[in-house]
């Protein structure tokens, strides 16, 4: 009966077999690139990044969510309609604010999409006079992400309710770990007058010359 040969390992795992020492330290080395790695690695709650998509914004003091719909709104999304490169409009009309989310086909260049989406809303012309200069940016992953939010409700006229939230507002922004703080839903002071008609007519002045 003749005897087999006896099988050497040249592989990795019998060189270390061999040499303990060496996998030792292979070892420790791992552990140690392991912790410096995790102590320098950024960390959030809500990592950030771009996303395919461009957000509009425009806040419209004083507007209930009609009249947003109506003067901001719907002349963003006819100016947008048919633009290359755009996949998706998704509106929303709140108090106050009109924002517009547009989903981006994948193998467009999202920056040129951006400039030609600025040039669309720069030329519309029937924005009402109050509305603030839209804001066009590239949608970001913590965007329209709430940490937390805090309703004022009760029996109280909405003034009172204005100025509870104005001070709620004042004091969490002095508060270091907040980094962005909105009020919504505070509709701007206003003063009414009332004129009696017999003192127009007195005058012989009419509501538009008053005003």
């Amino acid at each position: 009966m003749k005897n087999e040969p006896k099988s050497t390992s040249f592989g990795l795992i019998g060189w270390f077999t061999k040499n303990p020492v060496a996998a030792n330290l292979l070892m420790i080395l791992v552990i140690c690139a392991g912790l410096i790695s995790a102590l320098n690695i950024s960390k959030n709650m809500f990592p950030l990044g771009d996303l395919d998509q461009i957000s509009i914004s425009a806040v419209y003091p004083g507007a209930a969510p009609v009249e947003v719909e109506k003067g901001v709104i719907l002349p963003m999304e006819a100016a947008l309609q048919g633009l290359k490169g755009i996949k998706k409009i998704n509106s929303s009309a709140v108090r106050d604010l009109a924002s517009i989310n547009l989903e981006i086909e994948s193998n467009e260049d999202i920056q040129k999409v951006m400039s030609q989406v600025e040039n669309r809303i720069d030329g519309i012309v029937n924005f009402p006079d109050d509305l603030e200069r839209p804001t066009v940016s590239r949608a970001t992953m913590d965007e329209a992400r709430w940490i937390m939010g805090i309703a004022v409700y009760g029996d109280m006229d909405e003034r009172t309710r204005k100025v509870l939230g104005q001070e709620m507002r004042d004091e969490l922004e002095l508060l270091p770990e907040i980094k962005r703080l909105i009020l919504w839903g505070a509709d701007p002071y206003e003063i009414s007058i009332e004129v009696q008609e017999n003192r127009l007519r007195e005058y012989n002045l009419t509501l538009n010359e008053v005003a």
